[in-house]
């Protein structure tokens, strides 16, 4: 992965974690930022990579649902 592809979606991924932090204020930040983390590696491979943050977010917020619930 090129460097400044890296450092974008790592800069996402912030994003991301402090969105979701709002949200999910009583769940820990390091589980948040795992969850997000983990969910980026499955779309990491992917060939168009314009919608991996969007797909992040997504997954980790259904995921944060169920773990809320």
């Amino acid at each position: 992965m090129p460097a400044q592809l890296h450092v974008d979606l790592e800069r996402e991924l912030d994003v991301i974690v402090g969105r979701l932090r709002e949200q999910f204020d009583d769940v820990d930040l390091t589980t948040i930022d795992e969850i997000v983390h983990q969910h980026a590696a499955r779309f990491a491979g992917a060939p168009v990579q314009n919608f991996a943050a969007i797909l992040t977010e997504r997954a980790a917020k259904q995921t944060l649902e169920r773990t809320d619930s």
